[in-house]
């Protein structure tokens, strides 16, 4: 889902080693559109789907054979529900209509 290289501690399920993290992908969509970078915010821009999909949750994951994952699915893998997940579609919308430093 991502564009950086595998670490060689790279699991798809760890809490820090392979999770998504929404709110982190905001800002890394938030800086692609400062920088012009368009193909990393099309990549950040992914997180949008699986919020819509999952709900707001803390983080999910991305399995090549199973697909999207979310909470419930791994033992202590995070939250259902969290603020700062909540408001990734709004920040998401705010950078597409020219506030939070740009516009796409």
């Amino acid at each position: 889902m991502g564009s950086a290289p595998m670490p060689p501690d790279y699991s798809p399920t760890g809490y820090h080693q392979g999770s998504i993290w929404p709110f982190e992908q905001w800002f890394i969509a938030r800086g692609a559109v400062v920088h012009g970078l368009l193909e990393i915010l099309s990549v950040a821009e992914r997180v949008r789907g699986a919020v819509a999909d999952l709900g707001f949750v803390e983080l999910f994951y991305w399995d090549e054979g199973k697909g999207l994952r979310g909470p419930g699915v791994v033992p202590g893998e995070g939250c259902d529900l969290q603020l700062w997940s909540a408001v990734v579609p709004e920040g998401f919308f705010r950078l597409h209509n020219g506030g939070e430093g740009g516009a796409v």
